[in-house]
């Protein structure tokens, strides 16, 4: 009986030890999963800044590539067509330009009517070389109200989905009596900051179709 007594008293005191170090296991088990869950975390966060540092890298050079970059739109395309001499003909008659502009490339690009089909015609993006032709033609773009033509400066398309959700913003505010500005894709009220849009608009394209160039005729 005393024999029994005191091998039952060795079990349970080596049950004990084994709860003791399942529970020794568990613990650190439980702190190794929680350390490696915060490591993944900060491996992430650290990726995905990179990213947006990446992101935000690529689409200020693509905003410096195109800084001296005007899209003619509604210009009808023809066959066989100088580019370069429409665009000349239509900031001279229409945007009252008179002066000779040099130009780089000007070609047509995107989706629209070619030559001889009816719809909207492709745009032209014309390279000023000199910034400062560029800023006469544009500011004198007041011209075009009423007409079927547009002429924008050219932004990467994540700018100009945010252009697209500022517009309405900057209606409302000129209406309301505001000084409204809008530089890249920062609206300025009354001179401040209204809001970075930027960071609140996931792009719907690969950084390579945002990067894509006109195709060249």
């Amino acid at each position: 009986m005393d024999n029994f007594k005191v091998n039952h008293e060795n079990n349970v005191k080596d049950v004990r030890s084994v709860k003791s170090s399942i529970s020794k296991v568990a613990n650190d088990l439980a702190d190794n999963t929680l350390e490696l869950r915060n490591e993944i975390k900060t491996v992430v966060n650290n990726a995905k800044q990179e990213n947006e540092n990446l992101q935000s890298t690529v689409i200020d050079l693509q905003c410096r590539s195109m800084k001296n970059n005007l899209v003619f739109t509604g210009l009808t395309e023809t066959e066989g067509e100088n580019t370069e001499e429409v665009i000349r003909d239509f900031i001279q008659q229409f945007l009252h330009v008179t002066h000779r502009i040099e130009f780089g490339n000007i070609p047509r690009f995107g989706y629209g009517a070619k030559p001889g089909r009816r719809g909207r015609p492709r745009p032209i993006v014309a390279r000023f070389l000199y910034y400062k032709d560029l800023a006469r033609s544009l500011s004198n773009t007041y011209r075009l109200k009423g007409k079927p033509f547009g002429v924008n400066q050219q932004c990467p398309d994540i700018i100009e989905q945010a252009h697209k959700s500022l517009y309405q913003i900057m209606k409302q505010k000129r209406e309301e009596g505001h000084t409204v500005k809008l530089v890249r894709d920062i609206l300025y009220v009354d001179g401040e900051m209204y809001n970075d849009h930027i960071s609140e608009i996931e792009p719907t394209d690969s950084l390579t179709s945002q990067m894509r160039t006109p195709d060249h005729h």
